[in-house]
């Protein structure tokens, strides 16, 4: 009899927690002697809830006032404020030549404009201020910082060499560019002339570089922003990698490609034609690449993993690093 009254006991108890939750759309759990009674019903739930739509503001540099793009690296030399560790400064209207040998940091301040030629023997030069030169040589490891605000033009030839490095934070014109060593551009590089990334070059562009001439990649490419070359790029057998990175994108008149190159990321990267394809044997791509001929490919003697596309990819815009695609 005892064994009867609570099975209806649970009988009863069981029931009520079906009413329960047909009528709210509740669920229960126990805890010791403890009942807790969740809450599922939708309509309910959202009378408690306010949404705000509201953009979300994130404070703090990303650098010193330069691009950085979400998918980049950081600089191999940050950029400086050529008024710390300075072994030399230049002030006021200077011009003639400029010789910077090994152990010495010299810094043209914001308030200097310098003009003439400038031999980098090693050493450091910081530059803030004006700077117009017929040609710059960075030779036996070097280090050039241009830095964010900088007015820097070289109406002639900027060679980098024998370890040297040219690492650039600001807007700046070049006649011609012969890299050798390593380039960094984390701002605007307008080069009116051709640029050559030789075999024993690295060239990492984490924004825009506009090439008047030619884009002639045979050493190692790291490419998160933008270029436009109003000549041809020629991929050629590089002495290291050509990996365009999530978002990236080549524009040119013509293209010639005897290497691979890949598509990093999970997102497209891009290579606009206006005229002329042509891929080689060795012309291979791989990854998230979208290749696009205006007129279509000319010459196709390479082959393409399945993820590449063609005239297909949507690059959004990222500022003055990329005008999307």
């Amino acid at each position: 009899m005892k064994f009867k009254t609570l099975t209806a006991l649970s009988l009863a108890a069981l029931s009520l927690v079906a009413c329960k939750k047909d009528e709210d759309d509740s669920t229960s759990s126990n805890s010791g002697n403890e009942t807790t009674w969740v809450d599922n019903n939708s309509a309910s739930l959202s009378s408690r809830i306010t949404y705000i739509n509201e953009p979300i503001t994130f404070s703090g540099k990303r650098s010193s006032g330069s691009s950085y793009l979400p998918e980049s690296t950081p600089a191999s030399t940050p950029p400086t404020n050529c008024s710390t560790g300075c072994t030399n400064s230049i002030t006021g209207t200077q011009s003639g030549w400029l010789n910077v040998n090994n152990g010495q940091y010299v810094c043209i301040t914001s308030t200097a404009n310098f003009s003439g030629g400038i031999n980098m023997n090693g050493g450091t030069l910081s530059v803030c201020g004006t700077v117009s030169l017929n040609s710059l040589n960075i030779n036996n490891g070097a280090v050039v910082i241009v830095n964010d605000g900088a007015d820097f033009a070289v109406s002639g030839q900027l060679n980098i060499n024998n370890g040297g490095s040219f690492v650039n934070y600001s807007d700046i014109t070049l006649g011609g560019l012969n890299n050798n060593e390593n380039l960094e551009n984390y701002g605007s590089m307008v080069i009116s002339g051709n640029f050559h990334n030789n075999s024993q070059g690295s060239f990492v562009n984490n924004c825009g570089v506009t090439v008047g001439g030619d884009f002639h990649q045979n050493g190692q490419l790291d490419l998160f922003g933008y270029m436009d070359v109003a000549g041809e790029v020629f991929f050629n057998t590089a002495n290291g990698t050509n990996n365009l990175n999530a978002g990236s994108l080549i524009e040119c008149n013509d293209l010639t490609i005897n290497d691979e190159i890949y598509a990093l990321g999970a997102s497209y990267s891009a290579i606009s034609v206006a005229d002329y394809t042509k891929i080689n044997s060795q012309g291979d791509l791989f990854g998230n690449l979208d290749l696009c001929d205006a007129n279509g490919i000319e010459i196709n003697n390479g082959s393409a993993e399945s993820t590449v596309t063609y005239c297909e990819a949507y690059i959004p815009a990222s500022g003055s690093c990329n005008p999307g695609f």
